[in-house]
């Protein structure tokens, strides 16, 4: 008797994979659960590149609503009237990817000391979000943690000099990393809050994606080890740790 197919979440098949022998990689994403917290720029491109995936979930966690300023640093193009519509983020993100996929799970709320617990019960979960003390509660209640980051200032020559970071944790936050995420907000200005740099926020959530599937093994990874990268726009070089 043959096999009873296994059940996609995708509501269109993804063929390719399997006739080309690849099924044993995507199998590794099914059954995983994944939250992602803060859809902003680099959050919505994080999402872009997970609904790809078999995951069987991704949970969705922003009490923000979507914004004229957001349009502007998140994939793809938003009408006039989804941007005046103001709806939650995290229920436009849900309803935009329902096209493609199932199982993607709005909730639209911060993550605080309240509910730091519902992430525990995840996989994986993506921060995508500001510097803020929560960080070190979630890095020591879930399994695997990937922190993004970005900032932006302007030089002497009136350009900017801009910087991106990933940051990775298994179920603590080492001394290590806390040399590395920043828990309190910049003392000086930050451009990147002001000025719409889409590029940045595509590339952070790439990086952060990449190291997730390097842990799950999708890709080969020679340093499992590595917790901190660090790209900077000026020198075009890629740092890690």
């Amino acid at each position: 008797m043959a096999a009873a197919p296994i059940k996609s979440v995708f509501l269109y098949p993804n063929d390719r994979p399997a006739e080309h022998g690849y099924t044993d990689l995507v199998d590794l994403f099914r059954g995983k659960t994944v939250a992602i917290v803060g859809l902003g720029g680099t959050g919505s491109y994080v999402l872009d590149l997970v609904s790809k995936t078999e995951v069987e979930e991704i949970h969705l966690y922003d009490s923000d609503k979507f914004e004229q300023a957001n349009a502007f640093r998140a994939p793809g193009a938003f009408s006039r009237d989804q941007v005046a519509a103001g709806s939650y983020k995290v229920e436009m993100y849900r309803e935009r990817y329902a096209r493609l996929r199932r199982g993607i799970i709005a909730h639209p709320q911060d993550i605080g000391l309240d509910n730091v617990a519902d992430l525990a019960q995840r996989s994986a979960v993506f921060l995508c979000i500001p510097s803020n003390p929560i960080k070190e509660a979630i890095f020591n209640s879930c399994p695997f943690v990937v922190d993004c980051g970005i900032g932006a200032k302007r030089d002497d020559q009136g350009g900017l000099r801009a910087g991106l970071r990933v940051n990775a944790g298994h179920g603590s936050f080492t001394p290590a990393l806390k040399e590395k995420v920043p828990l309190q907000p910049p003392s000086g200005p930050d451009a990147y809050f002001n000025l719409q740099v889409a590029e940045l926020n595509a590339l952070n959530a790439t990086l952060a994606v990449l190291k997730w599937k390097k842990h799950l093994g999708f890709y080969h990874d020679e340093k499992p080890t590595q917790y901190h990268s660090k790209y900077v726009v000026r020198s075009n070089l890629l740092f890690s740790e």
